[in-house]
């Protein structure tokens, strides 16, 4: 295996780890009691992909051409902010089901 391959393959289970690793992490922090540590990464996603179309140049486009590309480009950026808020929203709703039943349990042990 060349040099090339092999880096390529280095950077793709180092990426697929970093992504893993974000989504466990987004995971445990949505799971906290307050509601702002699990918005923190996407919260750091969303200005991470304004930066970088800050940074972005397309020329030679027209108008409308140029306007079509940095909404795909930013879409495309989001991504990643989209997952980490869906993962949030799943996590709390279930956290909140959770402590509605421990609630209710508890309510039941008391008129017993």
């Amino acid at each position: 295996m060349n040099f090339a391959m092999r880096l390529t393959v280095s950077m793709l289970i180092f990426g697929m780890g970093a992504a893993a690793g974000g989504i466990v992490l987004q995971i445990f922090l949505s799971g906290k009691r307050s509601r702002w540590p699990g918005l923190v990464l996407p919260a750091l996603t969303f200005f991470w992909s304004v930066v970088r179309l800050c940074m972005v140049r397309f020329y030679m486009l027209t108008l409308g051409e140029t306007i079509s590309m940095y909404l795909k480009f930013f879409l495309f950026r989001n991504i990643s902010t989209l997952i980490l808020l869906v993962i949030y929203f799943v996590i709390r709703r279930g956290n909140r089901r959770k402590r509605q039943t421990m609630l209710d349990k508890m309510n039941i042990h008391d008129l017993g």
